[in-house]
């Protein structure tokens, strides 16, 4: 109930009492018309009449009420307390109380307010008076942070007045407040079912259900709230429920992975509080998430150093997690003297924090001032490790021209947190000084062998680095299927820059062809068998044509050879077309899918995800082979037409294919072969 509809309502009240005045029939004459004027809206001339009333009778304690009402809708806040502090003086009245609560509410004097309603409670006063106070007590413990106390006035206001919704919100935020989440949700409930609901009820009850992990309700209630208080005449209990859904609906988009729409909605609510330490705060982890760590570290500081909301709950009560938030953001981030504030101000609070020692280390290190560095990590010795005094050691260790104290330090950090780049990253600087080049890849690998083989706490690293140095002396082998006329071997010779791969082979004479690198030109026939056939490189595209079905069959793999430079890194595996392929080659096939670094399939643009290419995909991500998508012949399509067989492909088979690729390999491979890199 806002503040105006809180003295409307006392007026009406007081209409029927003011039959009840004692005194001369012109003070009461003056009382009842500035109580008319006031009900009317003419402000002066109830001012008039209430203030000629007191001119007969200065203590008249109706004419004193009624005239600091007048005050109060004025927006003379002083002079309307002075004069409800003289009518309260009258014994059994008790709406100069009640006023009075609400006026130190409004001005954020707690204890005031709650002195205030007791006193009206004193007075005693009918039904409605007494569960105004309950209330008013228990919102002025509720914004106090008071939560048991506020509870235990709250639950007198509701069985004074069990149906006012207003009550049983406020009850369910104090409970909130105490943890006690599911009597909240009980309370909140049954104020929502009013009509109207109160937005504010609305607002509370998705902090609860955010609370209790029911993220979809939570989200329904917030939108309720925004939804009722755009509905309704704005006041400061409205504007304080749209922040709080608002932020509620930030938070609920950032937990889901909406960083943008978080970032949106924490600003919209800002715009309405500025200074709102809630919103701060998850303006700052959104920030944050999104990696723009100069706006997290603004917003932080704004919240640490704005007041204490009046939200009913203390947002920054304890500062720490915030400050230990900020300064991890600020290490990790290069703010090395916004980094040092916060570990000094996180060090007044809690002396033996290990990332504030490090952070103050750290500024040392920046005088040349080693030994205090070293002094200011050695005073956290003892309150466990963290990322940030491992790094820091790591850099007093290098301050000192100790190396391998520094690579120590440095994997105890990747250890405590290994999803932080930076201490491998300092890790691979630090060896890269007195180690090969980084595009070494052999000298690298032969380097980090002989680390692992000397060093303790990477040894068991060794056998799968010898095995990586190993694998560099074998080409990479690359599976090339689809069904036939995908355009496989095409695909293939574009691939390599020249014609390699027999182009033309009929479906039923496709053989398992492997491409690899041979000082002369020349071809090689495995027969199923054992025997083996040298040709000719002339001879080999007759061969492979002529070939019948029958001979097809005794053929277990052709080899290619070519003296081509790509061949010594990659070996090429040209399978018959899925539809096409003989029995006898299925089993050559599955072993090159199984040795395969890397299975590429070819789709054809005109009938692309097929059914049984489905079935084939499926069989070889059993063998956990990664597969690349090509979608061949693409310049059949025009680009609405690409992108709607691309969407296809995506829907039917996007789960079995790393990504997808349209490409023309015919066009590549006259394209390559005229030396058009374009």
């Amino acid at each position: 109930m806002g503040l105006f509809d809180r003295l409307d309502r006392r007026l009406d009240k007081l209409a029927d009492q003011l039959g009840e005045l004692i005194g001369p029939d012109d003070v009461r004459a003056h009382v009842e018309l500035g109580h008319a004027y006031l009900t009317a809206g003419n402000l002066e001339g109830a001012s008039r009449e209430l203030s000629a009333a007191l001119g007969l009778r200065p203590d008249h304690a109706r004419a004193l009420y009624l005239l600091g009402m007048v005050h109060e809708k004025r927006g003379d806040r002083p002079g309307a307390r002075d004069l409800y502090v003289q009518a309260g003086l009258r014994e059994s009245f008790v709406e100069p109380h009640l006023a009075l609560g609400h006026l130190s509410l409004t001005d954020g004097d707690l204890d005031a307010a709650a002195e205030s309603y007791r006193h009206a409670l004193d007075q005693g006063g009918d039904l409605d008076a007494r569960a105004e106070a309950y209330r008013g007590l228990g919102l002025a413990h509720l914004r106090a942070g008071r939560f048991d106390r506020a509870v235990r006035e709250l639950r007198k206001a509701v069985a004074t007045a069990p149906d006012d919704p207003t009550a049983q919100t406020l009850l369910g935020r104090a409970l909130l407040g105490k943890g006690d989440l599911d009597t909240a949700r009980l309370c909140l409930e049954r104020a929502t079912r009013k009509e109207p609901a109160p937005p504010e009820a609305w607002a509370a009850l998705g902090e609860v259900l955010a609370a209790l992990g029911r993220k979809s309700d939570a989200e329904q209630a917030f939108r309720a709230a925004l939804a009722g208080i755009a509905a309704s005449p704005v006041g400061p209990e409205l504007a304080e429920s749209e922040v709080a859904a608002r932020l509620g609906l930030a938070k609920l988009d950032r937990d889901a992975g909406r960083l943008e729409d978080a970032r949106i909605g924490a600003l919209a609510a800002l715009e309405r509080s500025p200074s709102h330490l809630g919103l701060l705060v998850e303006l700052g982890q959104t920030a944050r998430l999104l990696g723009t760590p100069e706006v997290a570290l603004e917003a932080f500081d704004r919240a640490l150093a704005g007041e204490v909301p009046q939200t009913g709950r203390r947002a920054l009560s304890d500062p720490r997690p915030l400050l230990s938030e900020a300064l991890s953001l600020s290490l990790a981030s290069g703010h090395d003297e916004r980094a040092e504030g916060y570990a000094r101000a996180l060090l007044e609070r809690r002396s033996d924090d290990p990332s504030a020692r490090a952070a103050l280390a750290l500024a040392a290190l920046k005088d040349g001032d080693v030994e205090r560095a070293d002094s200011e990590l050695a005073l956290a010795a003892n309150a466990g490790s963290s990322i940030e005094h491992h790094l820091a050691r790591a850099q007093v260790a290098l301050a000192r021209a100790d190396r391998s104290a520094a690579l120590s330090e440095l994997r105890y950090a990747a250890q405590l947190a290994p999803s932080d780049p930076r201490p491998r990253s300092r890790y691979a600087a630090l060896f890269a000084r007195v180690d090969p080049p980084a595009g070494d890849v052999p000298a690298l690998l032969a380097a980090a062998h002989r680390l692992a083989s000397s060093s303790p706490e990477l040894s068991e690293l060794a056998p799968a680095l010898g095995r990586l140095r190993e694998s560099l002396d074998r080409p990479l082998v690359v599976t090339v299927m689809g069904e036939f006329n995908a355009g496989k071997s095409t695909f293939v010779n574009a691939f390599l820059g020249e014609e390699v791969a027999p182009m033309g082979v009929t479906p039923t004479t496709a053989t398992v062809n492997l491409l690899k690198y041979g000082a002369e030109r020349k071809g090689r026939v495995h027969y199923h068998d054992e025997r083996t056939r040298e040709l000719a490189w002339a001879d080999v595209p007759a061969f492979l044509k002529g070939l019948r079905d029958d001979e097809a069959k005794q053929i277990r793999l052709v080899e290619l050879l070519y003296p081509l430079e790509t061949l010594q890194r990659i070996n090429v595996v040209d399978t018959p077309g899925l539809n096409s392929i003989h029995a006898e080659h299925e089993e050559v096939a599955r072993r090159y899918i199984e040795e395969a670094d890397a299975v590429i399939w070819l789709f054809s643009v005109d009938q692309a995800a097929k059914a049984s290419e489905g079935e084939a995909l499926d069989r070889i991500a059993t063998q956990g082979r990664k597969v690349l998508g090509v979608v061949n012949k693409i310049d059949r399509a025009d680009e609405s037409e690409r992108a709607q067989i691309i969407q296809h492909i995506q829907r039917s088979l996007g789960s079995r294919l790393e990504t997808i690729v349209p490409v023309s390999a015919r066009a590549a491979l006259a394209a390559r072969k005229s030396g058009d890199a374009a």
